[in-house]
C-alpha cells in the first residue's frame, strides 16, 4: 500500500533553496478551528532525499530534524507588495 502511494506522487520541481510553505494536518479532524490557517511557512528546501521527502529549514537558519513529504509541501509566491517594502 505505501508502494501505491508513494508511486502516485508527483515531482513538484522543488529544488533545495526553493521556499515552501509545509501543510499543518493537525487540524484536519476538528471542526472548532474552520479559519485556522492550515499552511506554515516559508521554509526553505535545505535537503531533497531520493524517496520523495525533504529537510526543511526555517528563514532564520534553522534546521528542522523531521523530513516531510513532498504532498505536505505547496511553492511559497512571495507577493510584491512583500519586495518592495524590503527594497524601502
Amino acid at each position: 500500500m505505501a508502494y501505491e502511494f508513494n508511486r502516485q506522487l508527483k515531482d513538484k520541481g522543488l529544488i533545495e533553496g526553493t521556499l515552501v510553505l509545509r501543510y499543518d494536518n493537525c487540524f484536519d479532524d476538528r471542526h472548532d478551528t474552520k479559519f485556522q490557517p492550515r499552511w506554515e511557512g516559508p521554509f526553505f528546501i535545505k535537503t531533497k532525499f531520493k524517496n520523495g521527502s525533504y529537510q526543511l529549514m526555517d528563514l532564520s537558519g534553522k534546521v528542522h530534524k523531521t523530513k516531510v513529504n513532498v504532498w505536505r509541501l505547496r511553492k511559497y509566491w512571495q507577493r510584491i507588495e512583500d519586495i518592495d517594502d524590503q527594497q524601502e
